[in-house]
């Protein structure tokens, strides 16, 4: 995943993050990491594990600007959630949804 995305950024120049969640990998603890990158602004947001896909699934509806991509192999029902396979092409697959996310920021910046 993590190099999917700095593949990307450096295609792109977008600045990417990897914010690990220290401590017990529980959807209480992972939800304040998950707030931080929604007071940052952030444009797609990336998750792998599952506390982190749980916290997803469950806010990505309050934050409809963002786009989510979460690691797992599970259908996901939202529109802004995208899920990526686990699997040999994953870091082309994440690439992929960051150079996505940054051409629509870009688009949207230059029509308005």
């Amino acid at each position: 995943m993590w190099q999917g995305m700095q593949e990307a950024s450096l295609d792109t120049r977008a600045r990417v993050t990897y914010i690990p969640v220290m401590g017990p990998q529980t959807a209480d603890n992972v939800r304040p990491f998950f707030n931080s990158l929604m007071q940052r602004q952030c444009e797609i947001v990336l998750a792998v594990g599952g506390p982190q896909v749980e916290v997803i699934r469950a806010d990505a509806g309050k934050h409809r600007d963002v786009r989510f991509v979460v690691v797992d192999g599970e259908a996901s029902g939202a529109a802004s959630i995208a899920v990526a396979k686990p699997d040999v092409n994953l870091k082309d697959t994440i690439a992929d949804d960051v150079r996505q996310a940054v051409r629509k920021v870009k688009a949207g910046q230059t029509s308005g």
